[in-house]
C-alpha cells in the first residue's frame, strides 16, 4: 500500500509491513460453518486464493527536482535611509490592493 498522509508524507507497506503489524495479527472474525455454534461469519464454502499479482514489494513514485536559486530581497524601499545620529524610527508597511 502506498499512500501520503495529511502531513504530506508517503507511506509504503510492502507485504512484510503487512505481516508483522499488529492490526494484521489480530484476529478481526471468525469464520466458521455454523456447526460448533461459534460466533463469527458464518460460511457455506471457504476456499483460499493468494492472488499473487496483488504482492507489491517496490513502488517507484515520481517527483519533480527543485532547485534553490540565488536569494533575492522579499521587498525593497528602493532607496538608502539616513537617521540622524539619536533618533529612531518605526516603520509601518502598507499594501494597497487592486
Amino acid at each position: 500500500m502506498l499512500y501520503e498522509d495529511p502531513d504530506g508524507v508517503l507511506h509504503f507497506e510492502n507485504r512484510n509491513y503487512r505481516a508483522t503489524n499488529a492490526r494484521s495479527m489480530t484476529p478481526q472474525y471468525t469464520f466458521h460453518d455454523g456447526s460448533l455454534g461459534a460466533v463469527g461469519v458464518t460460511y457455506r464454502a471457504i476456499s483460499y486464493d493468494p492472488r499473487w499479482e496483488d504482492l507489491v514489494s517496490r513502488v517507484t513514485v515520481t517527483t519533480t527536482q527543485r532547485e534553490l536559486l540565488a536569494l533575492a530581497p522579499a521587498w525593497s524601499l528602493g532607496a538608502d535611509l539616513y537617521l540622524p545620529s539619536g533618533r529612531r524610527r518605526s516603520w509601518c508597511a502598507r499594501t494597497t490592493r487592486s
